[in-house]
């Protein structure tokens, strides 16, 4: 009897050792200094404004990922359709003639962060100058290059409608 209780015993004790061996630490992000990603969304932030200035929407499509969706008043759309949309907007001689952007929070861990705030924005439209105050909510993406796009938008107006 006491032989057939050595191999379990022993099965038990090396099941106890595998549960509680110390397991590796999982791998640390790439760029592990929230300043160093802050830097690297406002640049590419910057490079997405300054093509949507002067309404090059080509370009302005570059710095959102392949799937991108965009959810705003009026707009439910992925990166093609938004592109399509920001044309007729735009016209031939419009764009975002000024932008101003106040984030709230940056946070997330890895290829994913988020970017919380508000922002005042001017646009030259087809239809006149356009002026938004709002919030807006982005996930950022990076790329197997390395370059931070823009996955997912929603924003919203920051003032709350009148009761």
């Amino acid at each position: 009897m006491i032989r057939s209780r050595v191999p379990a015993a022993l099965a038990t004790l090396l099941l106890l050792a595998a549960c509680t061996a110390e397991q590796a630490p999982p791998a640390e992000p790439v760029e592990s200094d929230q300043a160093a990603v802050a830097a690297a969304i406002d640049s590419a932030f910057t490079a997405f404004f300054d093509a949507a200035k002067v309404g090059d929407v080509d370009a302005m499509l570059t710095h959102l990922t392949a799937d991108a969706r965009i959810l705003e008043p009026g707009i439910r759309a992925g990166r093609d359709e938004f592109g399509t949309i920001v044309r007729e907007l735009f016209g031939a001689d419009g764009g975002v003639v000024s932008i101003d952007l106040r984030r709230d929070d940056l946070f997330g861990h890895g290829d994913v962060v988020y970017d919380v705030g508000e922002y005042d924005e001017v646009l030259a439209t087809v239809h006149g100058e356009m002026r938004i105050e709002g919030n807006y909510f982005i996930r950022w993406e990076r790329g197997d290059d390395g370059a931070w796009r823009i996955d997912r938008v929603v924003v919203g107006p920051r003032a709350a409608p009148e009761m």
